[in-house]
């Protein structure tokens, strides 16, 4: 019976203890330190929203899976935007830079899932420390994740708001993983420091 209350005040202390220790730093949109630079950025709830296709024929020139085999794709939205129609048969028109590598027929299969990729870069006050964290494609609600980890994606133009039934794909492919970096740098006082900040 006591166990909730203590469950609750160690995730405050750790909200706290956690607040506290960005509490010395400033959030910044760009920190350069000597030739390298990171970039940071306002978190605007835009997210990725894959779906899964399945293939009802063969490539026309074997360059991509077979009949029955899967190809993802997703489109990028706008925080508490609508999810788009995905077509329900879409044609997929391979290519690359030496030219055609033929096309193959698509069928709607279902929708993956919902992921957030973001980057934040902080500047310590006594300008001694730079903070830098990367997550990408992080499940916001990814009910079928397990398919969609360690997969290629390719990207629905969506600048339309509408998705075509042709996919015309070229050499620019996703790959879907989702990892988290974490680094604190010490800033060397011989080189030359600047930051904007967010």
């Amino acid at each position: 019976m006591k166990k909730t209350p203590l469950l609750i005040f160690a995730i405050l202390s750790a909200l706290a203890l956690s607040a506290c220790a960005n509490s010395n730093y400033i959030e910044c949109e760009e920190i350069s330190l000597g030739e390298q630079t990171y970039y940071g950025e306002k978190e605007d709830g835009s997210y990725e929203l894959v779906c899964q296709y399945r293939a009802t024929s063969d490539c026309s020139s074997e360059y991509q899976g077979r009949e029955g085999s899967f190809v993802n794709f997703f489109v990028t939205l706008e925080k508490n935007e609508k999810a788009p129609t995905f077509p329900t048969d879409l044609r997929i028109n391979y290519s690359s830079y030496d030219g055609s590598h033929g096309y193959q027929q698509l069928e709607y299969a279902k929708t993956l899932g919902k992921y957030h990729s973001y980057r934040h870069c902080y500047i310590s006050k006594d300008e001694k420390k730079i903070k830098y964290n990367e997550c990408n494609w992080v499940p916001i609600h990814a009910p079928h994740d397990d398919e969609a980890q360690n997969q290629r994606a390719y990207r629905f133009d969506y600048y339309e708001k509408k998705i075509d039934s042709t996919y015309n794909a070229g050499c620019i492919v996703y790959f879907i993983e989702t990892t988290t970096y974490e680094d604190v740098i010490d800033v060397n006082p011989e080189l030359t420091l600047s930051y904007k900040k967010l």
